[in-house]
């Protein structure tokens, strides 16, 4: 994890996606944090304490049971925005969030403009669209564990990858909860009916007319 402290760069990411327009507070203490590869986000910076925003890369969200095993829960790339539940001051102590690629965040300090943030009309009106987009996504995970691999393939290629593409045959039958033979047969006939494209060694879309 590394800030990175270059305000040519910061401005480069902030304006790129508007970030500054999601408020009506002035000067704002926007930060930007580098993650490489493989390092848990929430670990280094938790959203307790951190609003993010990320602006360039993929992250995954696990869940941890009692166990110890993971369940993943979704894949998020930008612009995505961690941070609306625990605003609210809840939290999600049994979650991971692994960054899959190299990942920039433009992040907010959240205690000492909680209060601050809670009379900004314009970021509250931003705050409530992504609680119901969270809530939508929640919603689908809990309904998802009980779909067929086949209907597991195309929700998570659809819902839950960047531009509809997932590759990594053992990366994603993790992620689909099966084994690697039965994601064999369900991408062979998924290609067959023309409702995967393959972009490259171990790489899939989706055809977005599904």
């Amino acid at each position: 994890m590394t800030e990175i402290k270059e305000p040519e760069i910061i401005e480069k990411y902030l304006s790129k996606y508007n970030i500054r327009e999601l408020f009506d507070t002035p000067d704002l203490p926007f930060q930007l944090i580098r993650y490489e590869t493989g390092e848990m986000v929430n670990q280094y910076r938790p959203q307790e304490k951190y609003l993010k925003f990320i602006v360039e890369g993929t992250v995954a969200a696990d869940e941890l049971d009692i166990y110890g095993n993971t369940k993943r829960l979704m894949i998020e790339s930008d612009l995505a925005f961690w941070g609306e539940v625990e605003i609210c001051g809840r939290s999600f102590p049994n979650h991971l969030h692994e960054a899959l690629e190299t990942l920039y965040c433009i992040e907010l300090p959240l205690e000492p403009l909680r209060d601050i943030l809670f009379q900004d009309l314009k970021f509250m009106q931003y705050l409530v669209t992504r609680m119901s987009y969270s809530i939508y996504m929640l919603t689908n995970t809990i309904a998802y564990v009980n779909y067929s691999i086949e209907d597991r393939l195309i929700y998570y290629a659809k819902y839950m990858c960047p531009n509809h593409t997932f590759s990594g045959m053992e990366l994603t039958a993790k992620n689909l909860q099966c084994s690697r033979r039965q994601l064999q047969r369900v991408i062979h006939k998924l290609l067959t009916e023309k409702k995967l494209l393959k972009t490259g060694w171990g790489t899939y879309q989706l055809i977005e007319n599904i």
